[in-house]
């Protein structure tokens, strides 16, 4: 699926309380890390929060092209000629991720059996083996999913299961906490 930044940059731009943003691509895409991050300067520090960013972008984007990192920043950074610095943007959204996932940090378990079990459904699909770093809130897009993946993912939990979500269906869940809330919400 192809995700224009620019049009990500419209939409959120739009918000009454951001003055500026830049949106770029992050992470290491051979590594499955492929995320779009915001680096924004709020027209009032503090408003609109990270959170608060994140959820008017899930109003008006499609689930596919809503950023995972968020940044605010005083000014954004200017390349030498005057131009946002992309290069700069990624840097600052690795260091704000670094702060708050140190390396050395671990992941609860997940809190429910079934989220176990969809989680492992996914990891087995990817062909990774669970680890303490990985929980039920571990973004699958960080795990490497494609939305290729997505036929595989849900014939196995048809199989393993006993329910038929289709890829659309998954599509729109980026844990296998939300994948648990939508087998909730239809009853199984």
């Amino acid at each position: 699926m192809r995700v224009s930044l620019p049009d990500i940059e419209a939409e959120l731009g739009a918000h009454p309380d951001i003055r500026q943003l830049l949106v770029v691509d992050c992470g290491v895409e051979q590594r499955g890390e492929a995320e779009i991050g915001v680096i924004y300067v709020p027209a009032q520090a503090g408003k609109p929060s990270a959170f608060d960013l994140r959820a008017h972008a899930r109003r008006v984007l499609p689930e596919s092209h809503v950023p995972t990192r968020f940044v605010e920043v005083e000014a954004l950074p200017l390349s030498a000629n005057g131009k946002p610095d992309r290069r700069k943007a990624r840097e600052l959204l690795a260091a704000a991720a670094e702060r708050r996932e140190p390396g050395a940090a671990k992941a609860a378990p997940p809190a429910n059996p079934r989220s176990r079990k969809i989680l492992d459904l996914y990891l087995a699909v990817l062909g990774e083996p669970a680890s303490a770093e990985v929980d039920d809130t571990t973004d699958f897009i960080r795990l490497g999913l494609l939305p290729s993946h997505l036929k595989s993912v849900a014939s196995r939990i048809r199989d393993e299961l006993d329910v038929n979500l289709t890829p659309h269906q998954l599509l729109r869940c980026r844990n296998a906490g939300q994948v648990a809330l939508l087998l909730r919400d239809q009853g199984r």
